[in-house]
């Protein structure tokens, strides 16, 4: 890819999205096309396909990236993302509220009123895992 002859700015799109050959090399076009192009969704993808990690770990790290600390977070949309997790690595699994206790530090679900509607709403304080990022060994803050 970095001596192709037509395209020189490959290299310059490499630069700025390092994620780009490995997306290609891994998952290939197809993969990355009917992700259509999501950053996010092609880097969960990798993580779904890396055999270095446990499946335990793999979930783990999306939901990190998924669910924000600090700010309560809908039971609907705890339980999509749960399940997204999942299917990203290829388990069936039945998602409940309590997951999140998994990996966060987090309430019970609670009854709250958003946008004048009352809904369950569960409250996530922190983390409970801190990951190494493997290019640099440096801890991740996501």
């Amino acid at each position: 890819m970095m001596n192709h002859p037509f395209s020189p700015s490959i290299t310059t799109m490499e630069k700025s999205e390092p994620l780009l050959r490995e997306a290609y090399t891994k998952l290939g076009a197809s993969k990355v096309k009917s992700l259509r192009y999501t950053k996010r969704a092609i880097q969960d993808a990798l993580i779904g396909i890396d055999n270095t990690k446990d499946a335990e770990q793999k979930i783990a790290r999306i939901m990190v990236k998924k669910i924000p600390t600090g700010e309560p977070i809908t039971v609907a949309k705890a339980n999509q993302i749960i399940t997204e997790a999942y299917t990203t690595v290829g388990i069936k699994h039945t998602t409940k509220a309590k997951d999140l206790h998994k990996w966060f530090e987090c309430s019970d679900p609670i009854s709250k009123r958003v946008n004048g509607k009352v809904v369950k709403c569960v409250d996530i304080y922190r983390v409970k895992f801190i990951f190494k990022d493997e290019s640099n060994d440096k801890p991740q803050n996501k």
